[in-house]
């Protein structure tokens, strides 16, 4: 890394979005309802027209929850109209629903 300073800025660079990435993780852990981490989860990777592929343990680790407590709000969700619960897949069946959730500065579109 003394060596060259173009690897020790990607290596810093690196460790910097890591760390970045976990600040959130657990201020959003700490400080966001779970609800609106999931809904923000479902609208930031799939649409309408797009369903998410994963499973609800990938969810539980993505989002730092247990995969019954995710497994118990996507089916609220799913009670509410908003997504349809698949094997291995969640489709959104209502998108404005799930962005009531979020703050208003955000926009998922």
């Amino acid at each position: 890394m003394g060596e060259s300073k173009a690897f020790r800025k990607q290596v810093f660079h690196s460790y910097g979005d890591r760390l970045i990435k976990l600040i959130t993780l657990i201020e959003e852990i700490s400080f966001a309802k779970l609800d609106i981490r999931l809904a923000k989860f479902l609208l930031e990777h799939g649409s309408v027209n797009t369903p998410i592929r994963t499973t609800h343990q990938a969810l539980a680790t993505e989002l730092g929850s247990a995969r019954e407590v995710i497994s118990r709000q996507l089916k609220e969700f799913e009670n509410k109209g908003w997504v349809k619960l698949c094997r291995g897949k969640i489709e959104i069946t209502n998108h404005d629903a799930l962005a009531t959730l979020l703050p208003l500065t955000k926009n998922f579109r």
